[in-house]
């Protein structure tokens, strides 16, 4: 994070606001039913990894799954490995906490761009937007993709605004770690790039603008190809 960030007691209370509500709502409803076939594929999974037999599905015959991306059943059977239960429970908290850190960054950026105030408001908003929440708090492969994207446009702003690569870096680390839970996030840096150069129509020095963006983007996709290869 930047140096020159400082303890908000606003932000704060923010912060422990979003994990409030995200733990009350895993309060209210604390065990949940499998729906889809979805989280019965990750939790077998999970259950496979722990036991040594690979990202797989199966309980005798065991067959590589490719299907939904390995991210979600891993952090699943690092909870299964380290509290010796076979229970969502402790994912769904994790998640809760690190998404309520979507406070932070959301925060961050909002300041960037339109000051402490409007970034504060951005936090509290997103502390308080129950789908976000609801879905931070399920043990799915996208659960987290909301406080992953935020990352990853965070660094992405640093890196225009610092004009410093080792920003782009950092965004396009968390795109690929994002990959693993939701692969659909792989164009983003495209994206990003697109709206700076959006951004440069309107400067003088256009050209220069245009090779800034296609720089950045370039670097991000880099570090996403570098994060995902294996």
């Amino acid at each position: 994070m930047h140096s020159k960030i400082k303890i908000d007691k606003f932000l704060v209370a923010i912060i422990l606001l979003a994990l409030i509500v995200r733990l009350g709502i895993i309060w209210s409803q604390p065990v949940i039913t499998p729906y889809f076939g979805t989280m019965t594929a990750i939790e077998n999974a999970a259950r496979n990894l722990v036991e040594g037999h690979g990202y797989a599905t199966g309980n005798e015959k065991f067959t590589p799954f490719y299907q939904l991306p390995p991210g979600t059943s891993i952090l699943l059977a690092g909870t299964y490995w380290i509290f010796g239960q076979y229970s969502y429970i402790y994912l769904r908290i994790f998640q809760a906490i690190i998404d309520s850190f979507g406070c932070l960054f959301i925060f961050l950026a909002g300041r960037e761009f339109f000051g402490r105030r409007v970034g504060l408001i951005s936090a509290f908003l997103y502390a308080i937007w129950l789908p976000i929440a609801y879905l931070s708090t399920w043990p799915l492969h996208d659960a987290l993709m909301p406080f992953i994207t935020l990352v990853c446009l965070y660094f992405f702003v640093m890196g225009v605004r610092r004009n410093a690569t080792k920003f782009y870096i950092l965004s396009g680390l968390f795109v690929g770690v994002g990959c693993y839970f939701q692969p659909t996030i792989l164009f983003l840096p495209l994206f990003f790039g697109l709206g700076l150069f959006i951004y440069s129509l309107h400067k003088s020095n256009f050209m220069e603008r245009v090779i800034d963006a296609v720089k950045a983007t370039v670097i991000t996709m880099l570090m996403v190809m570098l994060v995902i290869t294996p």
